[in-house]
């Protein structure tokens, strides 16, 4: 195993589990998938998974920037459409005296005894007093049946298309400095605000993703428009120009998400 991972138990089942799915791909010729999975987990299987030829991979939440996403295998001849695609999407809908919460809806949901590798991005819209849930498939007909509520907030629940999911404008901080190199720990530095060292102790301590995958290594090199986060301390994108300052530095521009 890599040594940027080090795996625990749970991480161990999610990989046995996984290859399960791929085998009854292969054998049953017919479509699988995980459950919602962090960033980690997709890591994590993208490392260690052993692929067949037969079988083709994807990773979806959803819509294009989710954080939870599931693994979807298929036999290679098979086309995944919106008919055998395994997510679908849900909207609730409260009264406006409300003003309910991504964590109000995952509670609530839980507490119906939804696991939460069936619920992916939960898009809280308080503007207009809704939340569009991504959930696994399977579950559907059970929320359209039973979530009536969220605390005290009745909830109106209905389908919705993936195509017309509720997904917030991103609002940045934008941040410009220059550094030495686009290494990742320089780069960090500058994104999170933290010290050079801290960035480093980040990184060492497998915290930190560069396009979603994890990178253990300081001296990594960061390419244009790569996005970075860390648990615990957010993330960004980071453009980089190819500009030098007079004293031989890189400026870089950093959209910090708010």
């Amino acid at each position: 195993m890599a040594a940027s991972h080090i795996l625990n138990d749970d991480e161990k089942l999610l990989i046995r589990k996984a290859e399960d799915k791929i085998k009854q791909c292969v054998t049953r010729y017919s479509i699988y998938s995980t459950g919602f999975l962090n960033e980690r987990e997709q890591d994590i299987l993208l490392s260690f998974l052993n692929f067949d030829s037969n079988v083709k991979y994807e990773f979806s939440g959803g819509y294009s920037d989710a954080v939870r996403r599931l693994m979807v295998f298929c036999p290679e001849y098979v086309q995944l459409d919106e008919e055998n695609y395994p997510i679908s999407a849900v909207r609730a809908s409260f009264y406006k005296d409300y003003q309910l919460t991504h964590r109000d809806f995952l509670g609530a949901l839980i507490g119906h005894g939804i696991s939460k590798d069936s619920i992916g991005d939960i898009l809280v819209d308080k503007e207009n007093h809704k939340a569009d849930i991504i959930i696994k498939r399977e579950i559907k007909e059970f929320l359209l049946r039973e979530f009536v509520s969220a605390g005290r907030a009745k909830l109106t629940v209905k389908e919705i298309s993936l195509q017309n999911l509720y997904v917030p404008s991103a609002q940045f901080e934008i941040i410009t400095d220059t550094v030495a190199s686009p290494r990742i720990d320089a780069i960090a530095s500058c994104g999170f605000k933290i010290s050079r060292d801290s960035a480093s102790s980040l990184i060492k301590s497998g915290r930190l993703y560069l396009n979603r995958r994890l990178c253990t290594e300081c001296d990594k090199t960061v390419e244009d428009n790569s996005i970075i986060n860390a648990t615990g301390y957010g993330k960004f994108k980071v453009c980089i120009s190819d500009k030098i300052s007079k004293k031989g530095r890189i400026f870089i521009k950093v959209e910090k998400y708010l």
